[in-house]
């Protein structure tokens, strides 16, 4: 236990000066090892929201969501902060306990995350409602219809230049 006090330490002193994802994979296996869920959710969420990249968190969130002890700890945590007012549950560690919860096939959990974080950001809906389909397996009316409302002038943009090309093909074409 005192080696891994020093090691915490070490992390500790070391993520402020290279955020790097070795650095918060290590820290969060620390905060595994000594069953510490909202230490571990934190650490985890600062780790995404500093990397952006979730691939490489994957190996210590499958460890986590094998021990069903820090799942019901970590997934607590985030309802604490979800409790508060206003929330304390920002972004990325929402976007952690989503995963967690949709891991753990707690998906009454993990749809209650997800709509906090469609709530947060919505820029990143097509992310999130593409993962909530996943886990909750059905959408309800409204967040479908939201979800199109959401993506559909994406896809306008997208096609405006390819239907002005033909448009203007066709023109030419009559004259």
């Amino acid at each position: 236990a005192k080696r891994l006090d020093d090691a915490e330490k070490l992390y500790k002193q070391t993520l402020p000066i290279t955020a790097d994802l070795p650095g918060f994979v290590g820290l969060s296996s620390i905060y595994r090892q000594q069953n510490r869920p909202a230490e571990l959710l934190d650490i985890l969420g600062k780790g995404y929201a500093e990397t952006g990249e979730l691939a490489g968190l994957n190996a210590e969130l499958n460890l986590l969501t094998a021990e069903e002890r820090l799942v019901v700890g970590a997934i607590e945590a985030a309802h604490k902060l979800l409790k508060e007012q206003p929330p304390k549950l920002d972004f990325a560690t929402g976007y952690i306990a989503a995963n967690i919860a949709a891991d753990a096939k707690r998906s009454d959990d993990a749809v209650q995350f997800y709509r906090h974080l469609l709530a947060a950001r919505k820029d990143r809906a097509e992310m999130l409602f593409e993962e909530l389909g996943q886990t909750a397996g059905k959408y309800d009316t409204a967040a479908a219809l939201t979800y199109v409302l959401l993506i559909f002038p994406r896809h306008i943009y997208d096609l405006l230049p390819m239907t002005a090309l033909i448009g203007a093909l066709v023109g030419l074409g009559m004259l």
